[in-house]
């Protein structure tokens, strides 16, 4: 009988220490190197708000494990659709990488709270999603091909700070594609065209304008230039007669003067002097007369 009852109570100690054995290693969890974990009760569902875990082993005790949150970046991949400033149908993809914000703080434990779980990866996706589409119709068709890397830096600036707000650091954006459609393309080359068409015309009608003005220039210029010459025959004429006038007055001076002499010389009354140069002046005529006919028997 004794020892029926030894060996019952050996088998009940056997059976205390097998289940604490169990106990035991179940109250241990472990982290890998790129986890990090919130000690949460799995019966109440509550957390200890006191402490993020990082890697390791970790005693946790009986009904309770970790949350595990990832401690390297995470990769999002997003397509889109939307409109333009000038409503232009446009759609793309983009991709970006975040880490989980882990400091003294406990931003983890506020993603925690927000999200009730880890499941936060779908809630970045939609966020990132809702701030493209509202970027996208910041922005004209054409700025995208003029101002791609600008807009990209605005969309990336915005996704940063958004995800900043809920504890996750952005590290990298990349706008991959962004594309309009063949119909879209269509239109504004469309548009395009007739716009350059108008700006053509404008040109020409600037162009017969300013060729216009430059005829009525001329028109002006030529007609000054024929005023002026006019002036100057004009006074050119009036400056040969006066010094036609002007010679005709010194030679009757001086024919004047040699009257005079000749008179005062030779004593002569004024008939008589008269009759002096007209005998002069005959003599003269006769010689020019003598020299031509002697030309012309010569020859």
């Amino acid at each position: 009988m004794a020892d029926e009852e030894t060996q019952f109570y050996y088998l009940c100690i056997s059976v205390v220490l097998f289940v604490a054995v169990i106990l035991y290693s179940q109250s241990w969890k472990a982290l890998s190197p790129l986890q990090y974990g919130i000690l949460e009760n799995t019966i109440t569902r509550t957390i200890d708000k006191t402490k993020v875990y990082k890697n390791g082993r970790w005693y946790t005790g009986i009904g309770n494990s970790f949350v595990v949150f990832p401690g390297t970046a995470q990769f999002i991949d997003i397509t889109f659709s939307g409109f333009t400033a000038d409503q232009n149908p446009v759609t793309g993809g983009c991709s970006l990488q975040y880490v989980l914000k882990n400091t003294k703080d406990g931003e983890l434990i506020g993603i925690y709270e927000r999200f009730l779980n880890s499941q936060f990866d779908s809630f970045f996706r939609q966020t990132a999603t809702e701030i493209l589409k509202q970027a996208l119709n910041k922005y004209k068709y054409t700025e995208y091909f003029t101002m791609r890397e600008t807009i990209e830096d605005n969309i990336a600036s915005l996704v940063r700070d958004s995800f900043s707000k809920k504890h996750a650091i952005v590290t990298a954006f990349q706008l991959l594609e962004i594309d309009f459609g063949d119909s879209t393309d269509d239109t504004i080359v469309s548009k395009m065209v007739a716009g350059q068409r108008t700006r053509t015309t404008q040109v020409q009608q600037q162009s017969a304008q300013v060729r216009a003005e430059t005829g009525k220039i001329q028109g002006f210029a030529q007609a000054e230039i024929k005023v002026t010459q006019a002036q100057a025959t004009n006074e050119a004429s009036r400056a040969s007669i006066a010094a036609a006038s002007s010679g005709q007055k010194i030679v009757l001076e001086k024919v004047g003067e040699t009257n005079a002499a000749l008179k005062q010389n030779l004593q002569l009354s004024s008939a008589q002097l008269k009759v002096f140069k007209f005998n002069e002046q005959l003599r003269d005529r006769s010689n020019k007369d003598s020299v031509n006919v002697d030309l012309v028997a010569y020859l």
